[in-house]
């Protein structure tokens, strides 16, 4: 098996796996963040089959599920109270990111993390191939492979694909946490939306641990948002939803809006075909961001950080990665947009389930 030295440009979940496998496997890694710190963005997701089945393969699988909440059930009701829906879950947990970057930072070693360092760009060798990477602190750093997985925003996409750019997306989520005691929630197992009839408007909550995360997605055509302030934040969630069941009046009252997240979404209007260049590979959101209401961010970046690092380790052409993550991936999207038409449209008597994975009702 081929020893490669690994340069992880951005330390989400996507290159903390990779990082993490590669070193499994044999390999030798170094990780390179822009932050001066590595902390997760976001608060929580729903882990679905193929994550977890990623996470099993870096041995972490245990380990993160009981950190979490195991979901067994989804239901659907209008904003009136009405059920809509009602449907069983398989092989789904809720998770906080923290826990989960929490137990990939554990199966490696500190030396192999470096932060404060902001990519700029790659020096390329005469063979088309990157030899150095370039930081905005004036150093460099050389790696027989470079994987881009710094996020949406990617500096690296940037740098390989450079026509390929992002656009905003119709619909954004506004993030929170609220203690499952205070809201009588700490025994359920069940991933509740609540929906606005008329579409583009809705809450959902799960249990992730001894906390809920909960989540208002919005129409921003409908319902835009002025102010991402804590202030702002509060006053247009009670705005927005005022008459909502009481269930969602105890959310609301329950939340620090400091610690909310606002998710303003975006998509690559052009969507890659390949990810990779040469010695550089994409993976994660910097190959493919997803909609939301997918679910599949974070699962997908698993399943892209395994499947690299099998490549990696077995010299395997990294086109064939490229193609078939390409083409899984493109699921994704085709089920992200039509989730995102359903969302926007008025409730009918079909409503789909806001997971993209297996071939049930309203899921790929």
């Amino acid at each position: 098996m081929p020893v490669h030295e690994l340069a992880v440009l951005g330390a989400g979940v996507s290159g903390l796996a990779l990082a993490v496998q590669h070193t499994q496997l044999g390999g030798s890694v170094n990780v390179y963040e822009r932050r001066s710190a590595i902390r997760p963005d976001g608060l929580a997701f729903i882990l679905q089959e193929n994550g977890l089945a990623a996470l099993e393969r870096l041995g972490l699988r245990n380990e993160v599920v009981a950190g979490g909440r195991e979901l067994t059930e989804y239901q659907l009701a209008d904003h009136r109270g009405m059920e809509l829906a009602k449907e069983k879950l398989d092989n789904c947990v809720g998770v906080r990111r923290g826990d989960l970057i929490d137990a990939l930072l554990s199966r490696l070693p500190a030396r192999s993390l470096h932060v404060g360092k902001s990519f700029v760009r790659f020096g390329w060798s005469a063979a088309d191939r990157a030899a150095t990477a370039h930081f905005a602190d004036g150093t460099t750093a050389e790696a027989d492979w470079f994987a881009g997985s710094d996020g949406i925003r990617s500096a690296v996409r940037s740098q390989l694909f450079p026509g390929h750019v992002l656009a905003p997306v119709r619909v954004n989520d506004l993030v929170s946490f609220a203690p499952t005691a205070a809201l009588g929630l700490d025994a359920t197992t069940r991933f509740s939306k609540i929906v606005h009839s008329g579409g583009g408007l809705a809450v959902g909550y799960l249990p992730c641990g001894d906390e809920v995360v909960w989540f208002m997605q919005f129409d921003t055509f409908r319902y835009p948002c002025e102010s991402a302030t804590a202030t702002g934040l509060a006053d247009f969630t009670r705005r927005t939803l005022i008459g909502w069941p009481p269930v969602v009046q105890r959310l609301i009252e329950a939340t620090d809006f400091t610690q909310s997240h606002l998710w303003a979404s975006t998509r690559l209007t052009d969507p890659l075909r390949e990810y990779v260049r040469g010695n550089v590979m994409l993976l994660g959101d910097a190959a493919h961001p997803l909609p939301s209401l997918t679910s599949q961010g974070v699962n997908s970046a698993l399943e892209d950080a395994v499947t690299l690092a099998d490549a990696l380790a077995d010299a395997a052409p990294l086109a064939d990665y490229s193609t078939n993550r390409a083409e899984h991936v493109a699921g994704y999207i085709a089920q992200g947009l039509s989730l995102q038409a359903g969302f926007l449209a008025p409730v009918d008597g079909d409503p789909l389930i806001p997971l993209a994975w297996s071939a049930s009702k309203g899921r790929l």
